[in-house]
This record gives C-alpha cells, structure tokens and sequence, in this order.
C-alpha cells in the first residue's frame, strides 16, 4: 500500500526532463590592420562598438576578449597584434572606373569604408591582378587590403572614388502654343518622363517656375508683344537638358 501510494506521489508531481544546455555563441573574427571584427548573431562582445551587424575594436596589439550569447555561453578570443603597412598599388583613374594595379604578389580584397578607417568586414571583391572598381554618381571610399593570413589582413589602403559625370537628359521636343482666351498655353513633350524631375520653363531668359514643374504645359498671360519661351528638363541630379524653344508672335495669334 505504501509503494502504491509513492508511486501516486511521483505521478502527481510529474517527471523533470534535464535542462537544455546553455546555446555557444556562433561567430566569426577578423582583424583588418588595426580594426578587430566580429560578426555573427545573438552574440554581445565586451569593450568592442557595434556598427549594424557587427562589433569592432580599433587596437594594434594583440588582446584577448570574449564573445557572449545574449541566452547563453561565452567564449574566449585572442588576437595577435596588425601589421600596419599597406598593400603596394598603382591607382589608374579613367571617366566611368578606377583600376587598381597591385605592385607586390599577393591576394588583396576590397571593401567599403563605413567610417574613418573602419570597413564593412565582407569584402566586394578579391584580386591578384589587376582589377577596376566602378564609379558611381557621388564619391565613396574603400579599403584593399592584403591577405596575410586566415582571417588577418593588413592596413587598409584608404582609396576615394571620384564620381562619375552626372547624365544629362535629352530635351523636350515638338513644344508649341495654343491661346486661351486672354492665357497662352505652352505645351511640350519628352520621351522618358520616368527619368525626370520635372521641368523649367523660362521666358526671355528669364525663370518663371520656382520648382521643375510636374506637367508638360505652362499657362502665361498673353504676352502683348513677340516673346521667347525655352522648356528644358532635369534629371534626379538637378542637371537640366538643352532648351527646347517656342517663339510667340501676338499677329499670328489674333483671331478676326
């Protein structure tokens, strides 16, 4: 009777299952010249900034730290001191590219400065020869470093990328008038609106719209003496096209 009743007992309290063990931190390091990164998820890294995804530290000698699991473990790291020279390389800049032309044999990686000397840690691209990095519309730097070792790279060679030549749109085209009453009605067309902003409109040289404007016609007074109009476009960039023109005679625009 006394084990039935144990047992009883036993049931009623349930079984415990054994406790899941603490989850390790999952991550990966990279020491960049003097710039140490740590990428992964879930993890918080003592003494280290974080920067979007990852973590850094800015220290030349070598150092131990650790990375923790936000729900779990830590782990110990060591690092050994940078090596502070830069990658060799001849810098050749043309209209759209730049190319990079390495003066010494090696791997060499480039990546894109986020701020200062600190750079995003996954690298656009990796060369032994030469290679050329596109331009863009605005200026942006990178860092090529040189593969010194698994996960150790040297100081970054801090490169700006000048910009490119901003596009200039084509202009308006078939641009004429028709009269309203006491108001002219100036009306053009273009052949790719998508790539606009807008328009300006100008009257013997002279600027009537604040802002480009939105629509392909411009209402006036009717000018009482011969008057030149001129519509140009602009691009995202602010850059305007060549003007389309629209002479006004008021003769020709009298109704008997």
């Amino acid at each position: 009777m006394f084990l039935f009743l144990f047992f009883l007992l036993i049931l009623s309290c349930g079984i415990k299952a054994p406790p899941k063990p603490l989850p390790e931190p999952q991550f990966s390091v990279k020491r960049i010249g003097e710039v140490v990164y740590v990428s992964g998820q879930n993890i918080e890294v003592k003494n280290f900034k974080k920067l979007n995804e990852f973590w850094y530290k800015k220290e030349k000698s070598s150092f131990c730290f650790e990375v923790k699991h936000v729900k779990g473990k830590s782990k110990k790291v060591c690092v050994k001191e940078s090596s502070g020279k830069p990658p060799e390389l001849e810098i050749k800049e043309l209209k759209e590219k730049v190319l990079l032309i390495p003066r010494e044999s090696g791997t060499f990686r480039i990546y894109r400065v986020v701020k200062d000397k600190v750079l995003y840690p996954i690298p656009l691209k990796e060369f032994s020869k030469e290679t050329e990095v596109q331009k863009d519309y605005e200026p942006y730097y990178i860092g090529v470093t040189k593969v010194l070792s698994q996960d150790y790279e040297s100081e970054p060679l801090i490169i700006k990328i000048s910009p490119k030549p901003k596009p200039v749109p084509k202009p308006p085209y078939s641009a004429g008038y028709t009269v309203k009453g006491k108001k002219l009605i100036i009306y053009w067309f273009h052949e790719n609106y998508e790539e606009l902003i807008g328009f300006n409109v100008y009257k013997n040289g002279k600027k009537l719209n604040e802002t480009p404007l939105k629509r392909n016609y411009f209402e006036d007074e009717l000018p009482k003496k011969e008057t030149l109009y001129e519509i140009t476009a602009v691009n995202r960039f602010g850059i305007e096209s060549k003007p389309v023109k629209v002479f006004f005679h008021p003769v020709e625009s009298q109704t008997p």
